[in-house]
């Protein structure tokens, strides 16, 4: 009997911990969704803290269609692009006219929470658009300020330059709200996905990028789970392109056989550290994103002058 009784408790024990939890989204037409928006950016010098910023803004969600395999989302948010550049030129005193919000159009997948922009294209022309606008406004006001926008604007510019970098750019304020649909999770088992990368300015070369997926919490009387997903980048493609261009710059400069070697020997020394770890909460009645907080950490070591430049930034997101 008491073996019966033992075999039938470990069955049960191993059924527990062997659950496989299915998230997928049971979404209505018509749903709003307030989603607000937080990053903060610490920049340290060997410990000591040389700029601090923090932008806040909000976004509205609606689910606009139900289709048999598919969900159609509208997200309204602010221009993140414009946000960010306004940012630098408060610093410069510079007024600005009230800019346009964006509107991003979403098909996710119901089977396993793939979703694609729709209106890339819009998406694109209207942030670009924007841009030169603004650059125009500034030229008729101040000159300078025009060729330092048109300066600052240009990485943005360069995201926003074909269909994979639109979306790309666009998923990571929207990516947390579908993870949970994209895998089957267990309790406390770490799912491991590795991918490749394109390298920016060097499409020849990429990088390794490898996400760990965990299910660390599955509260089912407050019905939340908590999913953990930590991300890491190989750099040292990366880091070994950016020591061949400081390399090309160096070899053009008239320097002494001794002198050059010595400028070579601290281009190797040049260290690249990155990693982020985001934990979402899910409320697994609604099927909706609670909140999420993802924390990139990013660490460059001068190779002249063995200083560590870190630099943290928290992204914030609470859905009501």
């Amino acid at each position: 009997m008491k073996l019966t009784i033992s075999l039938f408790f470990l069955f049960q024990l191993s059924f527990f911990f062997a659950q496989t939890y299915d998230l997928k989204p049971q979404w209505t037409v018509g749903t709003i969704k307030t989603i607000s928006y937080s990053v903060e950016t610490v920049k340290t010098e060997d410990g000591e803290i040389t700029e601090e910023d923090q932008i806040e803004y909000d976004a509205e969600l609606e689910v606009v269609q139900v289709n048999p395999d598919h969900y159609l989302i509208e997200l309204r948010m602010e221009n993140i692009a414009m946000v960010k550049l306004v940012k630098m030129f408060e610093k410069l005193e510079e007024e600005f006219d009230n800019y346009e919000n964006l509107k991003l159009i979403y098909k996710v997948n119901k089977a396993d929470g793939s979703y694609e922009l729709t209106n890339w294209k819009e998406a694109q022309n209207f942030v670009t658009s924007q841009f030169e606008s603004v650059k125009k406004m500034l030229e008729k006001k101040n000159k300078e300020a025009a060729s330092l926008w048109a300066l600052l604007s240009m990485p943005l510019k360069m995201a926003f330059a074909s269909e994979a970098n639109v979306q790309d750019y666009f998923a990571n304020y929207v990516d947390p709200l579908f993870i949970p649909f994209q895998r089957s999770y267990e309790l406390h088992t770490t799912i491991t996905e590795t991918e490749t990368a394109e390298l920016p300015f060097n499409k020849t070369d990429s990088m390794t990028v490898t996400n760990f997926y965990t299910l660390t919490k599955m509260d089912e009387t407050k019905q939340l789970a908590t999913i953990e997903n930590r991300l890491e980048m190989d750099m040292s493609a990366m880091v070994e392109m950016i020591k061949g261009m400081l390399l090309k710059m160096i070899e053009g400069m008239d320097l002494e056989k001794e002198e050059l070697e010595a400028e070579m020997k601290e281009m190797n020394e040049i260290e690249f550290l990155n990693e982020t770890v985001q934990t979402l909460l899910f409320n697994t009645q609604t099927t909706w994103l609670t909140n999420n907080v993802a924390i990139s950490d990013v660490t460059v070591t001068d190779p002249r002058t063995k200083k560590k430049e870190r630099t943290v930034s928290t992204l914030r997101m609470g859905m009501n």
